[in-house]
């Protein structure tokens, strides 16, 4: 299926091929961790302005868990709530 893409400040259009979305949860960590990888060799990043520097593939890598978070939705003019569950993968 092609799409419709704007681009440059929305002065051009490109019609392309329709890729899904991998901009949350776990598929995007997953496009995170390949980016990292290919860019880790010698790559350092400078943090604390410019007091601290790690080469990036000696960086540790972070360990996100999935969690399930329950929270409060208010409903109707702010007079009704309810409980729900948000599923973090």
């Amino acid at each position: 299926m092609k799409v419709l893409k704007t681009i440059l400040r929305g002065t051009a259009k490109v019609e392309t091929e329709y890729s899904g979305q991998n901009w949350a949860g776990s598929e995007y960590r997953k496009v995170q961790a390949q980016r990292l990888q290919k860019v880790a060799g010698d790559t350092i990043m400078v943090s604390n302005r410019g007091h601290t520097a790690v080469r990036l593939d000696q960086r540790p890598m972070p360990n996100i868990k999935s969690f399930t978070t329950e929270v409060t939705l208010v409903t109707g003019r702010g007079t009704g709530t309810r409980k729900i569950k948000i599923i973090n993968n």
